[in-house]
């Protein structure tokens, strides 16, 4: 199973460092499931969002059969981790994969893909997984992408945004607001300031106040790559300058795989990977940054994994509805007995550690990553991840929580 791209892996999450509390009981975690009902095809790349009955939807992109075509699909399920319905497809025209998804504040959800022209769509969804309208051509013009991540947010007005990366010498940061109904709202932007080198893995974070935040890796002028972003008004308007999120290292470190969540006050968090080897000794590690509702760095970056002997990278972030926030992430080197495994950790709203880091996955046999989390209802929250699943890859879940 491919993990990640050359250059360096991982991401990361939350807070200020230490402060060690009680253990993550093992009697708050129910057995892991499987995601897809359908077996005859490798699957990859999960994504999730809470649905507002309490339950959640997972998306993954799925080989067929006869191994001519990726297509993406989704499943519904009760805030209990029980099934609501079989899987189904969802995207029309054929081609599709690197789904990412999001809950509307109206209970519909909508998802996002990149078809195989370069395209990038999307498709409204009722709670009940009817499709609503047709797909939806979110850029204007395909160009092929070295690095074509999408990701989505939901907004605080009621619609969303969904931010990629186009290019081909050069890439830029680019993304497109949405209102409810899934009409264009305001023009197509630009994320980056700097445009030399390549700028990609866009990711997007709303805002409680209504706006958002969008991150990125960006070709530093050492050779390094280090993750900028850029803060939204609820308008779509640039607020503030570009700004550096990574701390500046040494040449030949590289940051990459950003991703931001929105807090409580229009603060937000950044995770990222770093090769950095004097934080972490086998020299990737996942490290996060907070910053307060004005943009500015609450404290130096932390690293987020307790276990340092083995690459750890591609982090996922939730913040449950006390305030805590969750981290999980792919650890490599056999830290679950075999191959890669999927680690997560809890922080308090100002960063400090609760429990000790656990491990998500039960079976341990093969490459078990890729892993994001999605916060339920109460203090509840489900990891999705990839793993063998005797007939190739699965989506496989796990619910933690009340």
């Amino acid at each position: 199973m491919s993990i990640m791209p050359a250059r360096a892996k991982a991401c990361a999450l939350l807070g200020a460092m230490l402060t060690l509390a009680g253990h993550l009981p093992v009697a708050t975690a129910a057995p892991e499931f499987v995601v897809n009902n359908a077996t005859a095809a490798a699957r990859n790349n999960p994504a999730g969002a809470p649905l507002l009955n309490g339950g959640f939807i997972v998306v993954w992109s799925s080989d067929q059969p006869d191994g001519l075509q990726i297509n993406v699909y989704a499943r519904r399920f009760r805030a209990t981790g029980s099934p609501a319905g079989d899987e189904f497809r969802v995207n029309t025209t054929d081609g599709a994969h690197g789904p990412a998804v999001a809950t509307l504040n109206d209970g519909t959800f909508v998802a996002v893909w990149q078809d195989l022209e370069a395209g990038i769509r999307a498709q409204r969804f009722a709670a009940n997984g009817t499709p609503l309208g047709d797909e939806i051509r979110v850029n204007t013009a395909a160009t092929a992408a070295v690095h074509p991540k999408v990701a989505i947010a939901a907004l605080a007005n009621g619609g969303f945004g969904i931010v990629w990366t186009t290019g081909t010498d050069n890439q830029e940061i680019v993304g497109q607001r949405f209102a409810a109904n899934g009409d264009k709202d305001g023009p197509r932007f630009r994320a980056n300031k700097t445009t030399a080198g390549f700028q990609f893995e866009g990711s997007i974070g709303s805002l409680p106040g209504g706006g958002f935040v969008v991150g990125w890796t960006g070709d530093d002028t050492d050779g390094t790559t280090e993750i900028f972003g850029q803060r939204f008004a609820a308008t779509g308007d640039k607020v503030g300058k570009e700004f550096r999120v990574s701390r500046k290292t040494k040449p030949g470190d590289h940051k990459t795989e950003p991703t931001v969540i929105g807090v409580d006050g229009d603060a937000f968090i950044f995770a990222y990977t770093a090769n950095d080897d004097r934080f972490v000794l086998a020299n990737v590690g996942v490290f996060g940054q907070r910053f307060s509702a004005d943009g500015a760095k609450l404290g130096p970056p932390f690293r987020i994994n307790r276990e340092t002997f083995s690459t750890q990278q591609l982090a996922s972030l939730a913040v449950r509805a006390n305030g805590d926030l969750v981290a999980v992430w792919s650890s490599a080197g056999s830290q679950d007995g075999d191959s890669f495994g999927v680690f997560g950790h809890r922080f308090s709203p100002e960063g400090a550690r609760l429990g000790r880091e656990f491990l998500v996955n039960q079976t341990t046999a093969g490459d078990q990553a890729l892993g994001k989390v999605v916060v339920l209802t109460g203090d509840a929250f489900v990891v999705v991840w990839s793993g063998p699943d005797g007939s190739g890859t699965g989506i496989f879940g796990r619910r933690f929580g009340q």
